[in-house]
């Protein structure tokens, strides 16, 4: 168990977010494409994926954990393709 699952009162909701921030979500998806390109946080996530089952001693030992990152890492890039959806279209309405 890590501290994330033993405490879902407090994990369960936005943390890193401000007032202003959860007001405007959108802002924050904006925010991450000013710096990263979509193709470039695809990059950084398979990255860390392979990390994690490539390496030794990893949390990822056996199969159903290494099949849950890869369902986890598929949803993160829908949710990172989604977000690109409002930017671009803020964008071009701008």
């Amino acid at each position: 168990m890590s501290i994330y699952t033993e405490n879902p009162i407090v994990f369960d909701q936005p943390l890193r977010l401000s007032v202003e921030e959860r007001a405007t979500p959108h802002q924050v998806f904006a925010e991450l494409f000013v710096d990263y390109s979509l193709s470039e946080c695809r990059d950084w996530l398979w990255r860390i994926v392979n990390t994690c089952l490539t390496s030794p001693d990893s949390e990822f030992d056996d199969a159903d954990k290494r099949s849950d990152l890869l369902q986890f890492a598929d949803l993160l890039e829908a949710i990172l393709e989604a977000t690109t959806i409002p930017v671009r279209q803020e964008k071009n309405l701008t």
